[in-house]
């Protein structure tokens, strides 16, 4: 979507929902499309976002997850020199997760490593926890109590995005759950 998005004007200010990371907000987005959707230009508009669902869309400052509302601005576009795109303004409501580094998330485990732990956050969202060097060892790692399906409440420290995919790297702040410890208490 970055070299189809243009511009990104919000309409109004980001509401958190769920956590501050969720967002929904109404924003305004210049589209190029293909001269194929003269005769339907919202349908090569839905075509172009769902191209960008569960990618990291610059414009938008994190993954869109879904919209609604969309709407043309105006009835034409424009076609601009010797490119022959349309240029369609659209404004939509968009639900972007879009983490912020020192946010507290919570992940499931989905991998314990010998240097890292893998999460994902939202069931979708990847971020892994840098195991210090001096608790790299089995025993260290056994008595963390960690166990792939338990929930860690962590930190984000550095965000990376490429290729529209986004992972995260924290630092661990304190386990919600054992899937260890829930097994034992429903027995």
């Amino acid at each position: 979507m970055s070299e189809s998005t243009r511009s990104v004007s919000p309409i109004v200010p980001a509401v958190p929902i769920i956590t501050p990371s969720l967002r929904e907000f109404d924003v305004k987005l210049a589209l190029f499309l293909s001269p194929a959707f003269l005769g339907n230009a919202l349908t090569g508009v839905r075509n172009k976002l769902n191209l960008c669902l569960l990618r990291y869309v610059d414009r938008l400052g994190g993954i869109l997850l879904g919209y609604q509302n969309l709407k043309l601005v105006d009835h034409f576009a424009i076609i601009s020199g010797d490119d022959p795109n349309l240029h369609i303004p659209v404004t939509m409501r968009a639900l972007v997760f879009a983490p912020a580094i020192g946010e507290v998330l919570e992940g499931e485990i989905t991998r314990l490593g010998k240097d890292h732990i893998a999460l994902l956050v939202h069931g979708v969202f990847n971020a892994s926890i840098s195991i210090p060097a001096a608790k790299r060892t089995a025993e260290a790692r056994r008595n963390a109590g960690h166990e792939v399906g338990d929930r860690i409440v962590f930190t984000v420290d550095s965000i990376h995005v490429a290729d529209g995919l986004l992972s995260m790297k924290g630092s661990t702040i304190h386990s919600v759950s054992s899937s260890s410890k829930l097994a034992a208490e429903s027995k």
